[in-house]
């Protein structure tokens, strides 16, 4: 049980889409407690709009323990958080950038629906050895970069990443050296909040 009292109008969903279909949407409070977990499959469902609004704005009784995601979940994520009553989408999983705000009359559900099914619609073409080669220099990038250097060398490049999430569904090594980007990335900024706080 939670032993404070925890914000239930502040609320986070991620939805982690992974390459063979499989979805997740995970509802969350403070960062610390989760009171929805599903896991779905592209092809079996035809609407989640209508569990996004109950995740957003519905009552749930049971709440367990946050069980965190490591930056190396190979998925493409999106990001939401709900907080007076605005619906905010991020675009990055290390420092959270605004991508505007989402209708909450009973759109949202919808808009976020169709945010995940147009993730499996995209079809992005992209020279695999090029992008190897780009992955590796970003990977380079971030491992030498001095930790207290993270918001003017890392940062950058985690954005330039957070809009690379299609290679999740490319090749295993593709995947494998995106992986490796942004757990080095999470990592440099753990370092650099440890030095700044």
């Amino acid at each position: 049980m939670p032993d404070y009292d925890v914000k239930k109008d502040r609320r986070y969903l991620d939805v982690l889409c992974f390459p063979g279909g499989k979805v997740i949407l995970h509802g969350y409070y403070d960062y610390n407690y989760s009171f929805c977990y599903l896991e779905t499959d592209i092809a079996r469902y035809a609407d989640l709009s209508d569990l996004i609004d109950k995740i957003f704005f519905g009552d749930w009784e049971q709440v367990y323990p946050f069980p965190g995601f490591a930056y190396d979940v190979p998925a493409y994520r999106l990001d939401y958080f709900l907080n007076d009553g605005k619906i905010t989408q991020y675009s990055s999983s290390i420092i959270f950038e605004s991508m505007g705000a989402l209708a909450n009359d009973g759109t949202a559900g919808k808009v976020i629906d169709k945010a995940i099914k147009d993730v499996y619609a995209e079809k992005v073409e992209y020279d695999e050895d090029q992008v190897r080669a780009k992955l590796i220099d970003m990977k380079k990038q971030i491992a030498e970069s001095e930790d207290l250097l993270f918001e003017q060398k890392v940062l950058p490049i985690e954005r330039e990443l957070s809009k690379m999430q299609y290679l999740v569904f490319g090749s295993e090594n593709i995947r494998e050296l995106y992986a490796e980007c942004r757990v080095l990335a999470g990592n440099k900024y753990s370092a650099y909040m440890t030095l700044v706080k």
